[in-house]
């Protein structure tokens, strides 16, 4: 996970004297009223999703519980159009998919599972390869990649 910073003051305070005032101001600077000052991340090496599509909806549930932002999951086995597919409730989550290898029976395939808050802030999503998926967030003050 790299955070960016693409700039050094959070805006601009002159003319007030209040710091109260001040401190309003500045809380401001963020999307819809939610801070994202800090984020909950949680990784899983699923081994095969293909036959029981019930351990993502575990995984989903237990993500919600934890209340994490993003989810990894390796070694789903599956394809991008079958990751879309597959017959969980994904809640309050948006599911992101790298194919599997076609010659490799078992172990690769990644996904990524983002809380919804989080994804009007999503820019971008690579997939360079079966066994990596990249995420960058753009917000005011930084750029935020997984």
């Amino acid at each position: 996970m790299e955070l960016q910073n693409t700039a050094t003051k959070q805006g601009s305070t002159k003319g007030i004297n209040n710091k109260d005032e001040q401190k309003q101001i500045n809380a401001r600077t963020f999307t819809n009223n939610k801070t994202f000052s800090e984020i909950k991340i949680g990784f899983h090496n699923i081994n095969g999703i293909k036959g029981n599509p019930y351990k993502a909806q575990e995984l989903i549930e237990l993500g919600q519980n934890l209340e994490l932002d993003i989810i990894g999951i390796t070694e789903t086995n599956i394809r991008d159009t079958e990751g879309r597919f597959l017959k969980i409730n994904r809640k309050n989550y948006t599911t992101y998919w790298s194919g599997a290898e076609k010659r490799k029976h078992k172990g690769s395939g990644v996904g990524i599972l983002i809380e919804n808050s989080w994804v009007e802030h999503l820019t971008e999503v690579k997939r360079p390869n079966s066994y990596c998926i990249k995420v960058s967030f753009r917000f005011r003050k930084a750029i935020l990649s997984v």
